[in-house]
């Protein structure tokens, strides 16, 4: 979500194969959602999706309108934009503002040499500038997409020896998109079997630094803020500085995989604060009395 605009999308099949996909939107800030047009079909592991300002929306792992169909092959990144108006509509119709829900379309957004489908994908603290992050056909494994127009069209921007290749993001290893109050966007680059890395980049794109946690880690980040959480024994550190320094935020109030230092728990970041798997929730930013992790309320 953005601001007030929200979207969630339903699948409801296996998830080995493509499928279609229930999209419900809000523009109350989740108080309530309405299914909207048009049912889209996308294939569960590769989905992914990010809201911009007024409720612009991109995703990727999404069949295109021309080869939807169950069983589909997901490719490139689609986003959203209004239905034409009708013929006879009239000019006061034509002209009114589009809204999440309100009928729309999913265009396909301009992205050369995105190979497949965007590994993620996210919008500035504006909402107004998009990023990707993917393999690209002439970069020499994986590249950053920028793009200055809310995700019509991107540009493409090596990241050299600072992202993973192919082989790294098989088997369950992952890279996220996660935007800061700053202005700067971070990447959290997550190999399965090695140790996670950030990339912090400017809001055109250029690399600014790279770092890792003290120690073997789940790293999130937003910015330039990071959180990193020890496999080990469960210490937590924090970065506001994009990794240059690390400050000790004291430890886990729960063991996340008890005599499992290998398991995989998702770990993502925004300038609010973070969530740890589907635990443990860490509260604004900051080693202060206002930033603690705590154990998220159950739900019933």
């Amino acid at each position: 979500g953005f601001e007030r605009f929200y979207y969630l999308a339903c699948f409801r099949a296996s998830p080995a194969v493509s499928q279609p996909v229930e999209l419900f939107a809000s523009d109350d800030r989740a108080r309530s959602f309405a299914r909207v047009a048009p049912d889209m079909y996308a294939k569960v592991a590769d989905f992914r999706m990010a809201v911009g300002a007024g409720g612009t929306l991109l995703v990727s792992g999404v069949c295109s309108s021309n080869t939807e169909g169950p069983g589909c092959a997901p490719a490139g990144i689609l986003y959203r934009r209004a239905t034409p108006a009708p013929a006879k509509a009239s000019p006061a119709a034509a002209k009114t503002k589009a809204t999440p829900r309100q009928p729309f379309e999913l265009g396909v957004s301009v992205a050369p040499t995105l190979v497949d489908n965007a590994l993620d994908v996210a919008f500035d603290a504006q909402g107004r500038s998009a990023f990707a992050v993917g393999f690209s056909s002439k970069a020499s494994g994986m590249a950053l997409f920028v793009s200055g127009d809310a995700g019509k069209t991107f540009e493409v921007r090596e990241l050299a020896d600072a992202a993973l290749d192919s082989s790294e993001t098989e088997g369950g290893g992952a890279a996220t998109l996660s935007a800061g109050r700053d202005g700067t966007i971070a990447l959290v680059l997550a190999p399965r079997r090695s140790a996670a890395t950030l990339v912090v980049i400017d809001k055109d794109g250029h690399v600014l630094r790279s770092a890792s946690p003290p120690e073997r880690a789940l790293l999130g980040a937003a910015g330039l803020s990071v959180l990193a959480v020890g496999l080990e024994g469960g210490g937590v550190w924090e970065s506001r500085d994009g990794g240059a320094s690390w400050k000790t935020a004291g430890r886990l109030p729960i063991a996340l995989c008890p005599g499992d230092s290998s398991c995989d728990v998702p770990l993502r970041c925004s300038s609010a604060g973070c969530v740890v798997g589907d635990e443990l929730t860490r509260l604004g930013w900051g080693v202060s009395e206002d930033a603690e992790i705590e154990s998220a309320t159950s739900v019933d």
